[in-house]
């Protein structure tokens, strides 16, 4: 590696005035905040004052042949990129001074100047296509408002240009300490001479990689996203880096945050190898995969396959589902609302490696499985995604290949909680959080209607903000507890399921805080037959109470069975 890569020190500045370079579209938006600004322009001021050199650690660049002439920033896109903007800050500074024959030097130095190969003023630094926009007004002069107006008008933000912003502010503060051409000269010249950094220049994408890996080996400033990504596309090879790049790309773009990409990743490895620790993902990978650079390609192009079985998992109006009969929309539904996750890697084996009937079959299976254990504070921890990781690493090598024998598995290790548990934990539910409630009451529903023989085809969509949830004894009454303790099982549940019902919102809101005995009336043309079944009631007190309870855990064992079928 070292006969190829060449080592040498340098400074910020003069990396903008020796070289074009060239922040590639995989890597990520400038993200540096209001915070990281302030320790850079105090490290770099505080130096100045002092009359030291200042480090700023290491910078990788790569020489790519498709680059277009231009060196990629693999490593210090934040300090690069920061140090043009206040390059570009003293510029303006001059010019506001007068001092034009200066403001052009600075800016055909460091900015962009004319390029006689292609006839046009070329940028110095290119950088990723969000940023570049932004970036070209910035430094053709567009006044800093106008672009804050843009913004704003189309309802976006940009940390490039908030850092612009800044450091227009801390140069225009900073000339104001003496002399203010000279001042500014000063500040120029330290980032062209002072501000320094260790360069290293590989020979190509791969090898760039590995020197960050290396350099980065703790990891104490970087994400796990960031160490995966390095660790992917050092170990692949030349040949197939670019390629790599294509699909880490278009994995990663399918993700809001980092944390959520590495989740995903983190996961689709409990699905094939059994549970891995998400602290522990970056190693266990890399112990998995070693320096194979063929396993690795094969495993980022699985891991893209993955994509869309995953995010289907959290949205069950994705296309993923449009060829499967089979609907699963209420399981979905129930698992983002109580926030499951962990049995997510026995969904992507089986999905992977079933048909979509057994594999559906499975989820319907399971979704019982995990409304008990969460319930009953089973999820926590990390039995259940050990448990669940030993699942998937079976159905992956083919040891389970049924949801029947999934569900054998599960029952003899007794994990899922059993019926009198599950009665316990489904008393203990409040109204907290009315949307668990409302999917809750849902299915309770949907029970008395199979139970009873109903047209299930016809069951209301539950889930549309046209319903919600009714307590029937006003949730803001006060209970006062009469003769014989008389009112005490009221008071006991009246924040629990036996006293909460779906009900219409208009009804609802027509009925608002109003005795039982006013609103009984609005509750005989709900759609719900729990629901209408209340307005034969005279009164709702204990005895009421305590038989809907009973109605309610009979419902429960129906809705959420320990057995398939049971």
């Amino acid at each position: 590696m070292t006969k190829t890569t060449n080592f040498d020190h340098d400074t910020l500045a003069h990396l903008l005035q020796d070289r074009k370079l060239s922040i590639p579209d995989f890597q990520r938006e400038y993200s540096w905040t209001e915070d990281n600004i302030e320790d850079y322009w105090n490290d770099i001021t505080r130096a100045v004052e002092d009359g030291e050199s200042y480090f700023l650690g290491t910078v990788v660049l790569a020489d790519v042949e498709k680059a277009g002439g231009r060196q990629y920033i693999v490593d210090g896109q934040q300090r690069i990129v920061t140090t043009a903007l206040s390059v570009y800050a003293i510029s303006r500074a001059m010019g506001d001074l007068g001092k034009e024959k200066a403001q052009e030097k600075i800016f055909a130095d460091y900015i962009a100047d004319y390029d006689l190969v292609q006839e046009e003023v070329l940028p110095k630094l290119q950088l990723s296509t969000y940023d570049q926009k932004y970036y070209t007004k910035i430094i053709e002069g567009v006044e800093l408002e106008e672009i804050q107006r843009e913004l704003k008008k189309q309802k976006q933000a940009s940390k490039l240009v908030t850092a612009y912003s800044i450091l227009t502010q801390k140069v225009n503060e900073y000339q104001q300490f003496g002399d203010p051409y000279k001042m500014l000269v000063t500040l120029k010249d330290f980032l062209a001479n002072d501000a320094q950094v260790l360069l290293a220049v590989a020979s190509g994408l791969s090898e760039a990689y590995v020197i960050f890996e290396t350099l980065n080996d703790r990891g104490a400033a970087l994400t796990t996203a960031d160490l995966l990504k390095n660790f992917f596309l050092s170990t692949v090879g030349e040949s197939r880096v670019q390629k790599a790049l294509g699909i880490w790309t278009s994995i990663s773009s399918r993700f809001d945050k980092s944390d959520n990409l590495v989740s995903f990743i983190k996961t689709d490895y409990t699905s094939r190898w059994g549970q891995v620790k998400k602290k522990d993902l970056y190693k266990a990978l890399q112990k998995k995969l070693g320096r194979d650079g063929k396993a690795t390609f094969e495993y980022l192009l699985k891991l893209e396959e993955s994509v869309d079985a995953y995010e289907a998992l959290y949205s069950f109006d994705s296309p993923f589902w449009s060829t499967i009969s089979t609907d699963i929309r209420d399981e979905i539904i129930a698992h983002r609302r109580f926030r499951i996750e962990a049995p997510n890697a026995m969904f992507l084996a089986a999905l992977r490696n079933w048909r979509p009937k057994e594999s559906t079959s499975l989820i319907k299976i399971a979704t019982p499985w995990s409304i008990r254990a969460t319930l009953s504070g089973l999820m926590g921890g990390g039995t259940a995604e050990r448990i669940y990781g030993d699942v998937a690493a079976k159905i992956e090598n083919g040891d389970l290949k049924t949801a029947s024998e999934v569900e054998e598995w599960f029952l003899a290790r007794e994990f899922v909680p059993s019926d009198s548990q599950f009665r316990s934990a489904l008393m203990a539910v409040n109204d907290n959080n009315l949307s668990r409630v409302k999917y809750l009451l849902a299915k309770l529903e949907l029970a008395y209607w199979e139970e009873t023989g109903k047209n299930t085809e016809s069951f209301p969509a539950w889930d549309a903000k046209t319903i919600s949830v009714e307590h029937i004894t006003a949730k803001s009454k006060k209970i006062e507890l009469g003769p014989n303790n008389e009112g005490s099982l009221l008071k006991e549940h009246q924040h629990a399921l036996p006293n909460l019902t779906l009900l219409e919102r208009s009804a609802n809101n027509a009925a608002e805080d109003a005795d039982f005995e006013e609103k009984v009336g609005t509750y005989k043309d709900s759609v719900f037959e729990l629901t209408q079944q209340l307005a034969n009631l005279d009164k709702f007190g204990d005895s009421e109470i305590d038989q809907r309870r009973a109605a309610v855990l009979d419902l429960a064992l129906k809705a959420w069975p320990l057995k398939a079928n049971s």
